[in-house]
């Protein structure tokens, strides 16, 4: 009996497909054997181009097949063809390796509404059109905001909802803003650094905060409702009385104390 050994190669792998984890295969015994499908990432040109095909078909069979599960789409290095309309939704996180070029063809129109950590790597070729989504994410009812997320928009066409804002990455810097006033929009920050969770509302087009992950809590960075805090150098609160006298009051907002008697 001679033994060969070799290098195995993507095609001998069981990449995941953004469906299911896992899968059952026959052992060398007659009996079976349940493990996880390789990859964090659904690979699309291993998992859906045979290896090979850097065609807008392989994009489309993956996002077909993720539909609109909150899953990382990647893209490897080299040159991608989009020859027909294609849209990746909001609920995609798409990831490029560097040396990634995407040609759209002429009349075509690429929508990027995905998230796109990677945007800056990414070459775009061809006469056809691009278009990305410069929020993250529009929320239009409850539902969680991306893990990862830098901008988030809130339409509240179809009434009042809430928005859980989770514990974030390091480093994480968000900004949430109202776009559509149809209703009363919550945000829950399920770890912040005033409670948890503490809730914030929005109720006018306009209303926008910024937070940022410290490690271990939110911090509200801005609230135009309430100006810039004390601890990022300023009042907490948007006006003041003409002529009044400010009274600190330790981390909390400045007090506005009433015009003095002459």
């Amino acid at each position: 009996m001679v033994n060969f050994k070799n290098y195995i190669g993507g095609k001998d792998i069981k990449h995941w497909d953004g469906v299911t984890r896992n899968f059952t295969r026959t052992t060398s015994t007659g009996g079976t054997l349940t493990q996880n499908k390789i990859g964090q990432m659904v690979d699309v040109l291993e998992a859906f181009g045979a290896g090979e095909n850097y065609t807008l078909a392989s994009i489309t069979a993956a996002t077909g097949a993720i539909g609109s599960s909150p899953v990382t789409m990647m893209l490897q290095t080299g040159t991608w063809t989009i020859t027909d309309d294609l849209t990746i939704v909001q609920t995609i996180r798409l990831w490029t390796e560097k040396g990634v070029t995407i040609n759209v063809s002429s009349g075509k129109t690429l929508t990027l509404n995905c998230t796109l950590p990677t945007l800056k790597s990414i070459t775009f070729s061809g006469s056809g059109t691009v278009v990305t989504n410069p929020t993250d994410q529009q929320l239009t009812a409850t539902g969680n905001i991306i893990l990862g997320a830098s901008a988030v928009d809130f339409d509240s066409t179809a009434g009042a909802f809430t928005a859980t804002l989770r514990d974030g990455i390091d480093g994480q810097i968000i900004g949430c803003t109202m776009s559509t006033d149809g209703g009363d929009v919550t945000l829950s920050v399920t770890t912040h650094k005033d409670g948890n969770p503490t809730t914030f509302t929005f109720d006018d087009v306009g209303d926008y905060m910024l937070l940022t992950w410290s490690g271990a809590q939110w911090e509200t960075m801005f609230d135009s409702q309430n100006g810039y805090t004390v601890g990022q150098g300023g009042t907490g609160a948007t006006s003041f009385t003409d002529g009044g006298i400010i009274l600190g009051s330790g981390t909390g907002p400045l007090t506005a104390m009433s015009v003095l008697a002459d």
